[in-house]
């Protein structure tokens, strides 16, 4: 199959090895790009009893700005989960990939000091309200933008062929926002009609309300909210990486 990725560049990258390697086509089109910002830490890092990362860029950025790797970790899920194991953390615990299961998670940790504070590092931009969650049991969460995802402005003129000559059979969406940000950059390009021919694989129930604005070939939910799920969905198996 061909498939058309959307996520940032490290993690297509990564996905579009695994697809080449089992016989099939990837074009990378990142929707957006991530951007570690400069930040200036309000606190020392030992203020906290452990920092929560809901998203492999949240891994990425934190070992960018510092070297500590002591803290214990929260992930949202086992992907988050494996790439703060391959920065180097190896106190993790981790959700299954929704920030409602990761604040049980969290809450019903029997080692939880409610005396000390969370560290949650994040993007400019988060889904959730996780601090809210854990206020409701009286942890205080600090949280640290330290990095921006950048949208993309439009669509390259490599995805824009592959759309007009139909060589593209699926488009994979980890994200609501991406998916968002797809949708908008092929309304700018007047391409909404070469969707009718294409798949879209979306990783949740959330992506795929924001992707029925428009005709699709066909619509698919990953069974699980993690790529293996989603490409087994599709008779293809694939390791995790990083979301």
């Amino acid at each position: 199959m061909r498939f058309l990725l959307t996520r940032p560049l490290e993690d297509s990258t990564k996905l579009a090895q695994m697809l080449n390697a089992r016989g099939h086509t990837a074009l990378i089109e990142p929707m957006m790009d991530i951007r570690f910002l400069p930040f200036d830490p309000p606190a020392e890092l030992s203020t906290y009893q452990a920092v929560i990362f809901t998203s492999a860029n949240g891994v990425r950025a934190f070992r960018h700005h510092f070297p500590d790797i002591t803290l214990p970790v929260y992930a949202v899920g086992p992907a988050t989960a494996a790439e703060a194991r391959a920065k180097g953390f190896t106190q993790i615990k981790s959700g299954s990939r929704d920030v409602d299961k990761l604040a049980e998670l969290i809450t019903n940790d029997p080692d939880m000091d409610k005396n000390r504070p969370l560290l949650h590092v994040a993007g400019t931009v988060v889904a959730g309200d996780l601090a809210k969650l854990l206020q409701k049991v009286g942890l205080r969460l600090d949280r640290w933008p330290l990095y921006e995802a950048e949208s993309l402005n439009q669509l390259s003129d490599g995805t824009l062929q592959a759309l007009d000559q139909g060589k593209i059979d699926a488009v994979v969406f980890f994200s609501p926002r991406t998916a968002r940000i797809f949708l908008e950059l092929v309304h700018k390009a007047g391409r909404e009609e070469t969707l009718k021919q294409i798949k879209a694989l979306c990783l949740s129930d959330a992506i795929m309300d924001v992707i029925q604005s428009v005709a699709w070939k066909e619509v698919r939910v990953a069974p699980e909210p993690n790529q293996q799920s989603l490409f087994r969905d599709m008779n293809i198996e694939l390791e995790e990486i990083s979301s």
